[in-house]
């Protein structure tokens, strides 16, 4: 079972065990991730588009790798088993991503953010019909979303206010209460 999950450099050929994750688009830059299971046997994974982040949970059966161009959802059982979410299918470009305590996969685009309580692989038809907005509060007042760090059920959030003097601005999501609110 899949333990850590961490964005790294290509290894060296032939020193670890190593799978190619394919995607529907031809992409000549790969992401690699470094994977680790309950036994610290490392196996490297490869992924179509440039590095964006992983997320893992204990509370999640997968792990999930962004890059620029997809979205994949990586079964942590069996690590053959994957799903992968186009741009299109998810409705507009995908920024960040974070598994909240729960398990509860959260996506940010420019100025949104989501939740997707259901796996990819059991979605039948497009993304965005299965996520759901918790952005509402802040009015499109902010843009380049960026997850910095979990601190219990509180996600601390970068982003930039287009209509502040303070361009870079600080939030939290509370992941009891699924409110976000400026700091």
């Amino acid at each position: 079972m899949i333990q850590t999950a961490q964005l790294t450099e290509m290894p060296l050929a032939g020193m670890y065990e190593e799978k190619v994750y394919e995607g529907p688009h031809e992409n000549d830059i790969w992401t690699w991730v470094k994977f680790e299971d309950e036994f610290y046997n490392d196996t490297y994974g490869q992924f179509r588009g440039k590095p964006i982040a992983t997320a893992l949970s204990p509370n999640n059966d997968y792990c999930y790798v962004l890059t620029d161009i997809l979205l994949y959802e990586i079964n942590r059982q069996n690590p053959d088993s994957y799903a992968i979410c186009d741009y299109y299918s998810f409705g507009g470009t995908m920024r960040d991503i974070t598994l909240t305590p729960e398990g509860i996969l959260l996506i940010a685009d420019y100025y949104h953010i989501y939740t997707l309580k259901k796996p990819l692989c059991d979605i039948e038809g497009e993304v965005y019909n299965e996520v759901q907005s918790i952005s509402s509060t802040l009015n499109g007042e902010v843009d380049c979303i960026q997850f910095k760090y979990w601190d219990k059920h509180i996600l601390h959030i970068e982003a930039v206010n287009f209509y502040s003097s303070e361009k870079k601005v600080f939030l939290t999501y509370n992941a009891e209460t699924g409110r976000i609110t400026y700091d």
